[in-house]
């Protein structure tokens, strides 16, 4: 709800202007989100594989249980962390093709 003054040409408030917006599909929308959201985050914290999220730039945004205890680092310690600080000294080249591949719009990839 929204409640804004009236004001005819004089401006002097003469009343107020009342407008209301039904959020009922919205706040239905946002449940359903959290729902899907809640089941993807259960389904892939209990993967048996390490999985991670990065940006483009390599910096770490999300790690799974499986991948703190892969690596041995806490959640916190790897959020820290680049996908650099993480990655074989052999493979940094590929995985930086890679991320340079996908930053100009080319298809997933796999290391």
């Amino acid at each position: 709800m929204r409640i804004r003054p009236y004001r005819p040409l004089d401006n002097k408030i003469e009343g107020a202007v009342i407008t209301l917006v039904d959020i009922t599909e919205r706040k239905k929308l946002e449940q359903a989100a959290w729902r899907s959201e809640a089941r993807l985050n259960a389904f892939v914290n209990l993967a048996y594989a390490g999985v991670s999220e990065c940006d483009l730039d390599g910096k770490l945004l999300f790690v799974n249980d499986r991948m703190c205890q892969m690596l041995g680092y806490t959640r916190n310690d790897l959020l820290q962390r680049r996908l650099a600080d993480i990655t074989h000294p052999e493979d940094e080249a590929q995985v930086r093709a890679q991320l340079d591949a996908l930053a100009g719009g080319g298809a997933d990839l796999q290391v």
